[in-house]
Order: C-alpha cells, then structure tokens, then sequence
C-alpha cells in the first residue's frame, strides 16, 4: 500500500513539473512575441536601435526562431550591420531552407554588399517558392541591371507588371532597362507612366531626359535634366548628360560648366577620352586654346590613334602657333586614314573633324 501511494504521489510530482515547464515555456513565447512585435513596431518607424533592443530580448527567450531571426536581420540592413544580418539569415534559412522572406532579404543585404551574382542566386529560390510574388521580380530585375543583364532584368519586369501594373518604381526600372538596351522611344512610354504616378522622382527625371537626349529632342532633355538637378543636386551623370545636351546646342560655356562639375563629382568614372575630348572642344570654341590642349593630350593618352581628337588637337596648335606639333598630328591622320606609313598632310588652314 505504501509503496502504491509512493508511486502515485511520484506520478503526481512529475506531471505537475511537466506542467510547470509548458507553462514556462508558454510564457516565454508570449513574451518573445510581445518583444519581436515591439521590436517590429520601432523598426517600421526607422527606430533601429531600439528595435534591436526589443528584438534580442526576444532572441534570448527563443534563440531559434525564424521570425525574430528574420526580423533581427532587417533591422541589423537599417542599422548598415550586413555581416550581422547575414549571420542571422544564414541560421534561419538552415533552420528552414524553404524560408522565402529570409531568402528575399539575404538578397537584398548581397545587393548592399555588392554582391549582385550571389543575390540573384537567392532570388532565384525565392522565386521557385513564390513565382508570383511582383516584389520578388522587381528587386531580381534590379539586381540583373547592376549586372547589365538588361534583357533578364527587362523579362522579369515584363512579368512584375502584369502582376502590379500600376507600380511606379517598377515602371521607372523598366524604363531605365529600355534605355541601357537603346530602346529610348519605349523607354520614355514606361518612364512617363511612372512620372503620372510619382511625380517630380529625380531618377525618372534623368532618365527621360538621357532618353530625350538619345532620340535629339536636347532642349526638352535640357528641361528634365534641369528638374532632376533642382530634386537631388550634384548627380555626376546628371550633369554629364546635361553637358552632352547642351554640346548639340553649341552652348559651349554650359558644356565646360556641366562636365566640369560631373568630373570632380566622380573623377573616376569621368576620366575618359570622351569627356577630355568634349571639354577640348568646348574649350577651343571659347578660345581658351591652353585648356583645350590641356584636355587634348589628356585625350590621346587614352585613345592614341583618334582621328577626330588628333585633328583637334591640330587645330588647337595652329591657333597655339605650333607649327611642328600640328604638321605631327595631321601627318598621323594622314597614316591612320590610307595605311600608308609614309602618308604626309598636304593640306593647310584649319581641318574639319569628321
């Protein structure tokens, strides 16, 4: 008997621990999701740190969530952590492979890391999961364009708009696929769209006003480039294509103002033939022939055996009085043009760029 109710009261011991740790567990959860959704609150307000604070409450009640996992990885891309937010969606999607947010925005953090390849490689996944999903698409097109994979990018927002057809960025980003592929007249029809739908976006502005540019309508382009510049200032490429704009209207000081200004900008991405070429023009037209050589020379370091550079060089030597210099650059020309070795200019005054 005795042995029969020390049984019982054993049983009685253990189902009452059982029950205590659910309960505990129970609670834990609660309280995790009360942290994640406050955490989710401050992260839809742009309140990073806080936040994070609420959320790795929620990480230490239940460490192996995928929710707070995923949801701790967005806010670590606000915060700029990407290493840290890759560490999160790494375990996540090992957690569940099949997880299509957390795939979504480990390529999205990629995309921040510069590492388009590897994004598209997660929005691939994503998408088997989700083919419908227009988000998806988008941000794989865009991914695809950074990677000059217009034509893929074009095909995936074909298909996003179908799903969202009235999405403005969405119609922007094809647009701006249209451009790249030279494809102008269609690009301005999608760029256009989006404009009636977000007005006044300083990167449709630009891009209708390249696509204008293209299609040599230059004082509309002229007229867009100038809303995008007054929207977000300083834009390299802005001013670049403003410059060439204003090249196809003999607006010789606005040229040097503009190009100038996208050089210093981004010096790099500027350092070409083409923009030293565009300036010794301009440059030459203005009669300022020391900046003009200046850009020439520059010019011809990287493209030795450009005629029209070397004929402007030539001019700007004449005006320069450089006799010998000039006899060296149309001589070259001469070479260039018959393939003779031993060809000699037998003109004189100032040549005509071809």
């Amino acid at each position: 008997m005795l042995q029969s109710a020390w049984l019982a009261c054993k049983q009685l011991y253990a189902q009452l621990i059982a029950s205590y740790a659910i309960a505990e567990q129970s609670a834990a959860q609660d309280d995790a999701q009360r942290f994640l959704q406050l955490g989710r609150e401050q992260a839809d307000l742009d309140n990073w740190k806080q936040a994070l604070n609420h959320v790795n409450k929620a990480s230490d009640l239940q460490p192996r969530d995928i929710d707070i996992l995923y949801h701790r990885a967005r806010i670590y891309k606000g915060l700029g952590d990407y290493n840290a937010a890759l560490v999160d969606l790494d375990t996540a999607l090992r957690l569940q492979c099949s997880h299509a947010e957390s795939l979504m925005l480990r390529g999205e953090v990629k995309v921040c890391l510069g590492k388009h390849s590897d994004a598209v490689v997660d929005y691939d996944a994503a998408l088997q999961l989700q083919p419908d999903n227009p988000d998806l698409l988008h941000v794989r097109a865009l991914a695809k364009l950074e990677l000059e994979d217009c034509i893929g990018a074009l095909s995936d927002l074909d298909q996003a708009l179908i799903l969202r057809h009235d999405d403005a960025d969405m119609l922007r980003a094809r647009g701006e696929a249209k451009v790249e592929l030279e494809r102008f007249a269609d690009a301005l029809i999608d760029l256009q769209a989006s404009d009636r739908l977000q007005a006044d976006d300083p990167d449709t502005l630009f891009l209708k006003g390249r696509s204008h540019y293209e299609l040599q309508y230059c004082k509309r382009a002229i007229e867009f480039l100038d809303r995008s510049d007054d929207l977000e200032p300083n834009d390299a490429d802005t001013l670049w294509t403003r410059g060439l704009a204003k090249q196809e209207l003999k607006d010789h000081e606005g040229i040097l103002k503009d190009v100038n200004a996208a050089c210093q900008l981004d010096s790099d991405g500027y350092d070409t033939a083409e923009s030293h070429f565009v300036r010794a023009d301009a440059y030459y037209a203005v009669g300022d022939y020391d900046g003009a050589l200046i850009h020439a020379d520059e010019a011809l370091k990287l493209e030795p055996d450009d005629c029209d550079m070397l004929i402007l060089r030539a001019n700007i030597k004449l005006e320069l009085a450089d006799k010998k210099g000039r006899r060296q650059d149309l001589d070259k020309v001469e070479r260039l043009k018959t393939g003779d070795p031993n060809a000699q200019y037998r003109g004189s005054g100032s040549c005509i760029i071809s």
